[in-house]
């Protein structure tokens, strides 16, 4: 019998071990707030490619790339479908980078 309290007694963490875990640590932010030009940058660079590349797959010139991701120029829904088709995304990913959906009832 007092060997089953040992056991037990050693298995059992302190009230406090397991309280203060919620005061001590956050739970991570999920999602990172980025500029339609910044989505323009990121997705190009983990496909490898340079604006000068990118400038010669779409036919966009490469000071309106960079324009586009320094956010001095609109990327515009022509230009959004121009790049998704070079970077193999769906247009969204590029107009609408920060989306984020949230659960609401259908009206």
């Amino acid at each position: 019998l007092n060997e089953k309290k040992k056991k037990q007694k050693n298995r059992t963490v302190p009230f406090f071990y397991f309280f203060s875990f919620f005061f001590f640590f956050r739970r991570a932010k999920k999602t990172v707030d980025v500029t339609v030009g910044e989505s323009v940058r990121i997705i190009r660079k983990l496909q490898g490619l340079s604006q000068n590349e990118l400038a010669k797959l779409t036919g966009i010139p490469q000071a309106t790339i960079s324009a586009i991701e320094n956010d001095r120029v609109q990327l515009g829904v022509e230009r959004a479908k121009v790049l998704a088709r070079a970077l193999k995304c769906h247009p969204a990913v590029l107009v609408f980078p920060g989306w984020e959906i949230k659960e609401e009832a259908a009206a």
